[in-house]
């Protein structure tokens, strides 16, 4: 990485408040040669009418914040249900809003000089989820390249971000407990060898729904919400002898 940016990522890590934190990566932003940015995050809250509190930092044009709002585009942006479902950035082509529902978002947020850029998910706790995108006017295709070329930046730029954001409105998840029953770590190696419910019941002499039993309490103690993830976790904390 240039040190350059290696400072200023430090920079935007220690921001000492959601105000100087907005600006440090408006500069960022700047700096990897785009005009605007996105940052949000939506978390599991049971407090709230619909189970979600959202947080947000931008310097998208608020007028085209509150059309994308009012017009629930969220529901149609490809690149928001990419937040949803991947992890790897994503540069804006035009071929990412092929479909016509999202062509004709794309072509209101042309208008506000939001239309080449690369949306960045990010790696959150549980159910919660996070993204951060930034653009620029100008074809998506024909600044692809500057996009690519900005990605490794982007991405990065994205968790230093998020980093500040948990710090800052002091959302750091408690510590769960990630102490295993022998009967659960048992269940949880022979997952991880890619054996199915059925057969690890038969190894270990128990019935099938006590097997499940086991593994969603696994799952939970992880924090993990599929299979795929709860074995990525349990190599993570040395949980599966490999």
């Amino acid at each position: 990485m240039d040190i350059h940016f290696h400072e200023h990522f430090l920079k935007v890590l220690n921001a000492p408040s959601t105000d100087a934190l907005r600006d440090l990566v408006q500069q960022a932003v700047e700096m990897l040669g785009f005009q605007h940015y996105m940052y949000l995050l939506s978390l599991q809250d049971r407090s709230q009418p619909d189970g979600q509190r959202i947080f947000s930092l931008a310097t998208y044009p608020a007028e085209w914040i509150e059309i994308y709002t009012a017009n629930r585009y969220y529901l149609i942006d490809p690149a928001a249900s990419h937040i949803r479902q991947h992890h790897y950035p994503l540069p804006w082509c035009n071929e990412t809003f092929r479909s016509p529902k999202a062509a004709k978002m794309y072509a209101e947020a042309r208008r506000f000089g939001i239309s080449a850029g690369v949306t960045c998910p990010i790696v959150t706790q549980h159910k919660d989820i996070a993204g951060f995108g930034y653009a620029k006017a100008g074809d998506a295709d024909e600044c692809f390249s500057d996009s690519v070329r900005s990605m490794p930046y982007g991405h990065l730029l994205a968790s230093y971000m998020h980093e500040a954001v948990l710090r800052l409105l002091e959302l750091h998840p408690a510590p769960r407990n990630k102490e295993l029953t022998p009967r659960e770590a048992q269940c949880l190696n022979l997952a991880a060898l890619g054996i199915n419910d059925g057969e690890i019941a038969e190894r270990l002499g128990m019935n099938i729904r006590t097997v499940r039993f086991h593994l969603s309490n696994v799952r939970e103690k992880l924090g993990a919400s599929t299979r795929t993830q709860m074995i990525a976790r349990g190599i993570e904390i040395n949980a599966i002898g490999l």
